[in-house]
């Protein structure tokens, strides 16, 4: 199989291979696809699954700031302005709804029924000015904590493509261009999907990149020869071009673990080649022929450089074998890859050995050099005792501190610190209480009839007041929302009556909730009404701190929520 003939034929095959796949190139396709990293087969995750089928997505929004770039927040013309853009936005396809103060409705009931209010009204300077208490009571909500700048809250469409989020966002920032008007910060998952994409890509090719220049250092200092150099390095581009060749007509998409496989398979393919050359170079100083030293040492190498690849292979085989979709795929693709790599390398070696020159020199080992290693060899004997338990105390050492290491992560950990989307999920982090989403499921308990009890309302509203406190963040959505509303409209519309009504005033609306329930933008109660969501965001403060706020609403549940209502 390595004489020089066979060896010609395989090299021939490997330029085949190469030729067609370069006229039938696969297209990548990147994915962005986080749930791909919750385990399977989890209780919280059938949880959630069925949650969001009862109510709806939880991160299908997209959140632009938008500030007054020419005076304050309260303008007329800039009023009008940041409103034409909201109406356009909500004209495009798949976009569901857009709300922001500047549409904002309060209910009022009098006499004849039900109207409706603006909340903020700007048809005059005098009234303009007079609406500062509007401003207070949507701070961090609607409008950002320093006053600045305004919310609008854009809706898509449920479980959206990234093809067609890509779309709308493209749409989205046209129209933010033409309105000439302040884009303080944009957050949300059409935005975050195409910029970490083409993040994903910048950097697949900057490591790609690095790792051939690394490997090029290597071979130099290592073999210190032109064709030590050039033929590993052709051989090593070749196997990682056919590895992802192999994953993209298999229809795998590349994603953020991708970015790991380039280096990967090159350190594969480069120790491989490594082993295989240097047996070469000692028989070829020993002065044997090229043609008889190729054959014997592919011959004699195959075997263990074969069970060096296949235990790395089915090393990451085994990922295949975990709960996380995300890890089974990066397994799988990874394993294949690196089998793809060793057929490179056995195809293309012998055949490019054969075909150029190769000399080498008759260098040997220094006297000096062997001196130096002898004598380090000594001082290990001589110290093995303290080695030993030098070994064993950090050995030690090295387990307690390891049952102290906590394990963290962030949305954006794969972020810069300086990128644009950290830039803007810290300001609204900041300005409007987070940009992450917050949920918490609600169920009537075994002595409430559904969650519209009066008793039940007055229980939500204490895990809401309490929510508030732990996360501090933006508005809080869920069935009392839509209750505080209608006692507000009872009482024409006053601001202190966003409140938890009193009996009497929650009698007098029962005839309203069916109607004010239908029209919420939201899906926030189930059809038997025993079921609901609380609806809010919070800041990205991390799973260590995320859990400890978990830990603390749950103390507080367990404590003044009774779980019989």
């Amino acid at each position: 199989m390595f004489q020089k003939s066979p060896a010609y034929f395989f090299l021939g095959i490997a330029g085949l291979i190469s030729v067609l796949l370069l006229i039938f190139r696969p297209i990548p396709q990147f994915n962005y696809d986080f749930e791909q990293f919750f385990p399977q087969n989890d209780d919280d995750l059938e949880f959630y699954q069925a949650y969001r089928n009862k109510f709806e997505n939880d991160n299908d929004y997209l959140l632009l700031a938008i500030s007054n770039a020419n005076g304050e927040l309260l303008d007329s013309s800039f009023m009008a302005a940041a409103l034409d853009l909201q109406l356009d936005i909500g004209k495009l396809d798949r976009v569901d709804t857009v709300i922001s103060i500047l549409n904002l409705q309060k209910p009022i009931i009098g006499v004849f029924g039900i109207r409706k209010v603006k909340i903020l009204d700007w048809s005059d300077s005098k009234t303009l000015a007079s609406q500062q208490e509007v401003l207070q009571q949507f701070r961090s909500e609607l409008i950002s904590e320093d006053g600045k700048s305004l919310l609008l809250w854009i809706k898509n469409e449920q479980n959206i493509t990234k093809d067609n989020g890509d779309e709308l966002y493209f749409k989205i920032n046209q129209l933010t261009q033409e309105s000439h008007l302040e884009i303080k910060a944009v957050a949300g998952k059409i935005q975050a999907q195409g910029d970490f994409v083409n993040l994903m890509q910048q950097e697949f090719g900057l490591f790609f990149g690095c790792s051939i220049l690394l490997m090029l250092v290597m071979l130099a200092l290592i073999f210190r020869t032109w064709w030590g150099v050039f033929i590993p390095f052709v051989i090593l581009i070749i196997g990682v071009v056919w590895a992802f060749g192999l994953i993209l007509y298999l229809g795998k998409a590349l994603d953020v673990m991708s970015v790991m496989q380039p280096t990967i398979f090159l350190i594969v393919g480069l120790s491989s080649l490594i082993h295989f050359f240097n047996h070469l170079i000692k028989k070829l100083r020993a002065g044997e022929p090229k043609d008889k030293v190729i054959p014997e040492v592919f011959k004699s190498l195959l075997v263990p450089v074969w069970l060096t690849i296949l235990t790395t292979s089915l090393g990451f085989f085994s990922l295949y074998f975990t709960s996380i979709p995300a890890l089974k795929e990066f397994g799988l693709t990874t394993g294949l890859g690196i089998l793809v790599m060793f057929v490179a390398v056995i195809l293309i070696a012998p055949g490019m050995l054969f075909f150029f020159p190769i000399k080498v020199s008759k260098m040997l080992v220094s006297q000096k050099y062997s001196l130096n290693l002898s004598s380090l060899f000594l001082w290990l004997l001589r110290k093995r005792k303290t080695i030993a338990i030098s070994f064993i105390i950090l050995t030690l050492l090295s387990g307690v501190l390891g049952t102290q290491l906590k394990i963290n992560g962030f949305l954006l950990d794969n972020l810069p610190e300086d990128h644009p989307i950290q830039r803007s999920f810290t300001y609204f982090d900041s300005q409007f209480g987070g940009s992450n989403p917050l949920e918490i499921s609600l169920s009537s308990g075994s002595e409430a009839s559904n969650l519209l009890d009066l008793e039940v309302l007055g229980e939500i509203d204490q895990l809401e007041q309490e929510v508030s406190r732990l996360f501090n963040g933006g508005q809080i959505i869920s069935p009392l929302t839509v209750i505080k509303s209608l006692n507000q409209a009872q009482n024409q519309g006053n601001m202190q009556a966003f409140a938890l009504p009193s009996k009497g005033q929650y009698q007098r609306m029962k005839r309203f909730l069916d109607p004010a329930f239908k029209e919420t933008g939201s899906k926030i109660l189930s059809e038997d009404l025993k079921t609901g969501r609380l609806s809010s965001r919070s800041s990205d403060l991390g799973t260590v701190e995320m859990s400890k706020k978990r830990a603390l609403l749950k103390e507080f549940s367990d404590r003044e929520i009774d779980p019989a209502l």
